[in-house]
């Protein structure tokens, strides 16, 4: 299932991501010095969206089913699949997951029941998509996050069950609705796992998917180099001393 731990927004566990794992960076210390006012702690613009499709229907597969928790299915039809004996396509997945092509020969449509309110920000889109692993043409997958975010994934029927993930940045607050649409209909279809879409901020410096790292030096001995300091000035006072008494 998806899975996955913040650190660089994400640490890869196996082709998944382990979700509920997140951990920020707070502050750091660069010679002695606080700078957790340069660079602040993530913070949510809205409540993280999570899915996990394990629980739907008490964890038992369903064919054509509609009752999602969190998505609706506006067109065609989609499978539940994945429990013990049920369509198991990803044995190691260790939980349910949807085909995108029902059994009705029209590929389906799944989308929120609700719209997300997103605010101005940074946003990590993150899905588990696979191959039908069945005998089948190649399945193009549409996902869409309203007018912010449309893209079009290729599957082969013998592709793993992937993590993706984008980065959609939300320029004027707004409402968009996130969709995932399989082309086709021949009741084999791509292999869709769990969903995250996670907001970003960093005041500032803005957001880089690359890890954060800063070569921090040896602490600096504030005590140590006070009287250091303190030394030389009582030298350079007594130097001076010494000349106006000459």
């Amino acid at each position: 299932m998806l899975k996955f731990w913040l650190i660089d927004l994400s640490i890869h566990v196996g082709s998944y991501m382990n979700l509920n794992k997140i951990a920020l960076l707070s502050s750091l210390v660069v010679s002695g010095l606080s700078v957790s006012s340069i660079i602040a702690p993530a913070k949510a613009l809205t409540i993280p969206f999570i899915n996990d499709f394990s629980s739907e229907n008490e964890g038992l597969g369903k064919l054509n089913y509609n009752g999602f928790e969190n998505f609706k299915v506006i067109d065609g039809t989609v499978d539940l699949i994945g429990s013990a004996g049920f369509y198991d396509l990803y044995p190691d997945y260790g939980g349910l997951y949807v085909d995108l092509d029902g059994s009705t020969k029209q590929a389906g449509t799944l989308m929120t029941k609700t719209a997300f309110n997103l605010s101005i920000g940074t946003y990590i889109l993150s899905f588990d998509l696979g191959g039908s692993q069945r005998e089948g043409d190649p399945n193009i997958v549409d996902v869409a996050l309203g007018d912010l975010f449309s893209k079009e994934y290729t599957r082969y029927s013998k592709d793993a069950l992937t993590l993706f993930t984008e980065t959609i940045d939300v320029t004027a607050s707004t409402t968009a609705y996130l969709s995932f649409h399989n082309l086709g209909g021949d009741n084999v279809g791509a292999v869709l796992g769990g969903i995250s879409l996670t907001p970003v901020e960093i005041p500032n410096i803005g957001y880089s998917a690359i890890p954060l790292r800063i070569d921090v030096p040896e602490p600096l001995n504030i005590f140590g180099a006070t009287a250091g300091l303190a030394f030389l000035g009582t030298a350079s006072v007594a130097i001076k001393k010494r000349k106006l008494n000459n």
